[in-house]
C-alpha cells in the first residue's frame, strides 16, 4: 500500500463531514431550491430591477456572518458591495460569479462562501501591502506587479490546502495508516480492530481520536497563519466540499 498523504488530504476531510460537523450550512426559509434558482436567473437578464431585492434579501444576513468570521463591519460591507458589483456588474473580461450558481446549496451559503473568500483575499493583500512598505520605492512601486499575480491565486483555497496538509504531516504514521484504510479504503471498524489487535469499540475510540487530531491541527494552523480568521470546523469542511471554490467562480 503507497501512502500518499496528500491524495488523502481532501478524501478524507469530505469522508469526515457528517463526523465533526457543527451544521455551518445555512438554509434560507423564504424560498425553495427551485425559487432561488429563478431568481438567480432573474438577476441575470435583470439586474438593476432585481438589484435592491437582493440587497433586501441578503446583506445583512451576510455581513453578520462575516463579522462572526473576524471582520470589522466595514470590511464586512465593502466584501458584500465587492461580491455584488461581481454578480451584478462584473467587469468586461468576467461572467457574472450568479452563473456558477448551481443550486446545490442555499443562496445565502453560497454567498456565504464567496464573501468569506473575498474579505480573506483582503486581508492577505493588506498584510502583503504592508510588508511593501518596508521595500525600496514602497508600494507605490511594486503594488501593480503584486496586483498582477495576486490576480491569478486564490489564497483562501491554499491556506486550506496548506492546513489540512500540515495536520497530515503531523499525525503519527500509524494514524495516517488507520485513517487511510478508513477513508481512503473503505476497511470496516471491524476489521480495522482485526489489523490494530484491539477490540471494535477502541477502534472507534482510537478512530475518533485521529479525526480530532486533524481537526485541531488544521484549524490550529489556520489559526496561526491569520489569527484575525475566526474559522469553525465546519466552515472549514464546507469550503472544502465547495469543488475547489470552483462553484464560487475561482475555477
Amino acid at each position: 500500500m503507497i501512502l500518499n498523504r496528500q491524495g488523502l488530504c481532501c478524501k478524507f476531510a469530505v469522508e469526515i463531514y457528517h463526523t465533526l460537523s457543527e451544521n455551518f450550512a445555512v438554509s434560507d426559509e423564504t424560498l425553495s431550491r427551485s425559487e432561488e434558482s429563478h431568481f438567480v436567473e432573474m438577476c441575470l437578464e435583470q439586474p438593476v430591477r432585481c438589484a435592491a431585492e437582493f440587497d433586501r434579501r441578503y446583506r445583512k444576513k451576510t455581513e453578520a456572518f462575516l463579522v462572526a468570521k473576524g471582520a470589522h463591519e466595514e470590511e464586512a460591507k465593502d466584501a458584500f458591495a465587492v461580491v455584488v458589483s461581481q454578480c451584478f456588474s462584473p467587469a468586461p473580461d468576467k461572467v457574472s460569479k450568479f452563473m456558477h450558481f448551481d443550486g446545490s446549496c442555499a443562496l445565502q451559503t453560497w454567498l456565504n462562501k464567496l464573501t468569506l473568500n473575498q474579505f480573506f483575499t483582503y486581508k492577505r493583500r493588506e498584510r502583503l501591502m504592508e510588508s511593501l512598505d518596508a521595500l525600496p520605492g514602497g508600494r507605490e512601486k511594486w503594488a501593480g506587479s503584486v496586483d498582477a499575480a495576486e490576480s491569478e491565486r486564490m489564497p483562501l483555497l491554499e491556506l486550506l490546502r496548506s492546513a489540512i496538509l500540515a495536520a497530515f504531516q503531523a499525525c503519527t504514521a500509524e494514524d495516517f495508516v488507520m485513517l487511510q484504510l478508513a477513508h481512503g479504503d473503505g476497511i470496516m471498524h471491524k476489521e480495522l480492530a482485526t489489523i490494530f489487535r484491539c477490540d471494535e469499540p477502541a477502534m472507534s475510540r482510537r478512530l475518533k481520536s485521529a479525526r480530532e487530531g486533524i481537526r485541531d491541527a488544521t484549524l490550529g494552523y489556520i489559526k496561526h497563519s491569520d489569527p484575525y480568521l475566526k474559522l469553525k470546523w465546519q466552515d472549514f469542511m464546507d469550503l472544502v466540499r465547495s469543488k475547489s471554490l470552483g462553484e464560487l467562480g475561482y475555477s
